[in-house]
């Protein structure tokens, strides 16, 4: 599918190589859509099928969207045209070119990110090494709440030193004061 991807665009008008023999932007974009599917540990049709999240995941407000800006957005615009060459494909029309069978690619489809999440979370009950779910409302509520005992120690100990700082530009004063004191009256 990544190779009808760069076909597409190159139908679409993009370069594949510059005037120097260069990789271009279509062979640039394929390989940014393969990156994003080696960083998300799904396969193309996966990427495919829930492209809308995708896009919202690496897009301006994504959680990712940090990754998305990299290289003068090149990775969220790679996201925005492989949804056009979806919309304006059928996708399952690929099976053939992808070797997917129907089965495969339906399951592709239903398979959701809430299906991943709770295939996690099931996995730790057969894995009891790895302690901690993808979601946990009880935990989140835990850490907001170490988050605020962390913040107001914090402001507490931030105003403790600038008391004992206010407390020696005093002394500090006093001293000085004392000092040219000597002075004045050593020189009568």
């Amino acid at each position: 599918m990544l190779e009808q991807f760069k076909d597409y665009l190159i139908r679409e008008g993009y370069k594949e190589f510059t005037d120097a023999g260069n990789p271009s932007t279509a062979y640039d974009y394929k390989n940014r859509i393969r990156n994003i599917c080696e960083r998300e540990g799904v396969n193309i049709e996966t990427l495919a099928t829930e492209i809308n999240y995708f896009k919202d995941l690496y897009g301006p407000t994504g959680k990712k969207s940090e990754f998305g800006r990299r290289s003068n957005n090149a990775f969220i615009n790679a996201l925005k045209r492989f949804s056009e060459f979806i919309e304006k494909n059928d996708v399952s029309s690929m099976k053939n070119n992808t070797q997917q069978t129907n089965t495969e690619l339906k399951a592709n489809k239903n398979l959701s990110h809430t299906n991943l999440l709770n295939n996690h979370n099931s996995n730790l009950e057969s894995n009891p090494s790895d302690k901690k779910p993808l979601l946990n409302k009880k935990n989140n509520a835990d850490t907001v709440e170490i988050f605020k005992s962390i913040e107001s120690k914090l402001v507490s100990f931030y105003d403790q030193q600038l008391r004992i700082i206010n407390s020696l530009k005093v002394l500090l004063y006093i001293s000085i004061f004392i000092s040219i004191s000597i002075l004045i009256l050593m020189c009568q």
